[in-house]
């Protein structure tokens, strides 16, 4: 099937209209880099929930293994 260019052109704005249009959820996260000593660094981290219905259990993040160790 070979979709014309203004049916193509409507079904994107479709897609986009309806994508726009959903809720979106965002969950905080901050942190704060405090100076252990020498050039040892701690990053601690902080989310709050300030949209969600349901409680967050756990998060991940993910760091590069070749930039950061432990």
């Amino acid at each position: 099937m070979r979709w014309s260019g203004a049916l193509r052109t409507w079904i994107v704005f479709a897609v986009f209209g309806v994508a726009t249009a959903l809720p979106s959820h965002a969950t905080t996260v901050r942190y704060d880099l405090n100076l252990v000593s020498g050039n040892t660094w701690q990053y601690d981290f902080s989310v709050a929930n300030d949209s969600l219905a349901t409680p967050i259990g756990e998060f991940t993040i993910y760091f590069d293994r070749a930039l950061f160790s432990n």
